[in-house]
């Protein structure tokens, strides 16, 4: 399995929000964006998606182009995308959740949703409980759980961390690193969150107005201060980057 990614150009409006981005994941990897809010990184995860109405470039999965299909049909090619609101459904069931992102019969359906409740212990003790009765982390993971209950090859996962407490980002942390291990998936993560992104991921894509301005492994951009200071602001045990004032992508996006 690979999947790429090339010369993605988006548009909100009139605005151009990329020029021309491109990277790849191979099978079982998971790769980060990294960049300053409004750098690019959640529009070019929304371009793979299919979920912008204004984008260019080539979207290949599996040696399939995708770029032109509808968002549906990319997934059902196995690209599954987890938005950074997570757009749980508040009066429908955790286990309901769930089975939303299921294709196939019903035996298909109850099947995928306990692979999802064993891989995530958590969850099977809230089956029953409504989703506007979850804590933020309690909707990631229903949120990554619906991602992953189609049996995607690629999953992409915009800002995972937003607005969780320290203790619970440990938590989702080892979750998500063991995904290529237990699903057989890749991962496409779009982070804020300099210190998450490069502790389970392999590579570090960095995003700046737009453009891909650096590609390292996460090791190496870890020892490369003159980086993380000229493209994120900040250091590698620093949580954020800081949001250039009044740049932010149209829907909250980054």
């Amino acid at each position: 399995m690979r999947f790429e990614a090339r010369d993605l150009r988006a548009w909100y409006g009139t605005a151009q929000a990329l020029f021309g981005v491109g990277f790849d994941v191979d099978e079982h990897e998971i790769i980060a964006l990294l960049g300053r809010n409004g750098a690019g990184k959640t529009t070019a995860l929304r371009s793979c998606a299919g979920v912008i109405c204004r984008a260019r470039g080539s979207v290949v999965l599996d040696a399939q182009e995708l770029s032109g299909q509808a968002a549906y049909r990319r997934f059902r090619r196995g690209l599954s995308w987890v938005p950074d609101d997570r757009r749980i459904f508040g009066n429908l069931s955790v286990e309901e959740n769930i089975r939303l992102g299921v294709r196939g019969s019903r035996a298909d359906v109850a099947a995928r949703a306990e692979e999802i409740f064993e891989a995530f212990p958590m969850l099977a003790g809230l089956r029953r409980r409504y989703g506007k009765e979850l804590s933020g982390g309690q909707q990631q993971v229903v949120a990554i759980g619906r991602g992953l209950a189609s049996r995607p090859k690629v999953l992409l996962l915009d800002e995972p961390t937003e607005g969780l407490a320290p203790v619970i980002m440990d938590s989702l942390s080892e979750q998500i690193s063991l995904l290529p291990k237990i699903f057989g998936v890749s991962v496409v993560m779009a982070e804020s969150n300099l210190a998450f992104a490069l502790d389970i991921s392999s590579r570090a894509i960095v995003f700046e107005n737009g453009r891909v301005v650096a590609q390292e492994s996460a090791s190496a951009l870890r020892n490369a201060p003159e980086t993380l200071r000229r493209f994120l602001g900040l250091g590698v045990n620093d949580e954020r980057p800081a949001a250039p004032a009044g740049h932010d992508e149209q829907g909250g996006g980054t």
